[in-house]
């Protein structure tokens, strides 16, 4: 439901972003044309920027609310041993091994874009916007170092616990 809302909130955010990015153009000629002030301009500008910042809080919003609810689900079946452990520990070192995977990947990509002579690659990989692409990688490598430390710490757990029930004196 959250997420629902939130996508909802979202896809009429992005709306109002590219009405105030249709309206900067319109405003700036005006102002370079004699018409208006530069304050019109400028006020323009700042609503396009505020529809921006509003519109990355809610998605960092959207995601933090779609890791939740996976680590609410994965909870949720665990605590009703509705998946075993070694179930969960697989998924854990799987998604880790994707990570690295798409981590190779991309820095495949991002060498054959140096030699090509292609500009728009560089654009994509050899510049700051290559940082997006390595967020996904990160997040599925964090989830899944989170699932098997989970499921390693709560076998320590376990073992400390029944070696404390045989050795009570310890």
């Amino acid at each position: 439901m959250a997420l629902r809302l939130l996508a909802d909130r979202t896809r009429q955010q992005r709306a109002a972003v590219d009405a105030a990015e249709r309206s900067l153009t319109p405003a700036k000629n005006r102002y370079e044309g004699g018409i208006t002030s530069y304050l019109e301009f400028v006020t323009a500008q700042s609503v396009a920027l505020t529809n921006k910042r509003v519109a990355v809080d809610l998605v960092t919003r959207r995601m933090v609310a779609g890791v939740s609810l996976v680590r609410g689900i994965y909870g949720g079946l665990l605590a009703k041993r509705a998946i075993s452990r070694a179930t969960v520990l697989v998924f854990g070192f799987t998604l880790v091994i994707i990570a690295g995977g798409d981590i190779y990947l991309l820095q495949s990509l991002a060498a054959l874009a140096k030699i090509t002579a292609s500009l728009a690659d560089d654009t994509v990989f050899l510049s700051e916007r290559s940082l997006a692409l390595y967020l996904l990688p990160a997040m599925y490598g964090g989830i899944g170092i989170n699932v098997v430390s989970h499921i390693l710490l709560r076998h320590l757990a376990e073992a400390e616990r029944e070696f404390l029930e045989e050795h009570p004196d310890a």
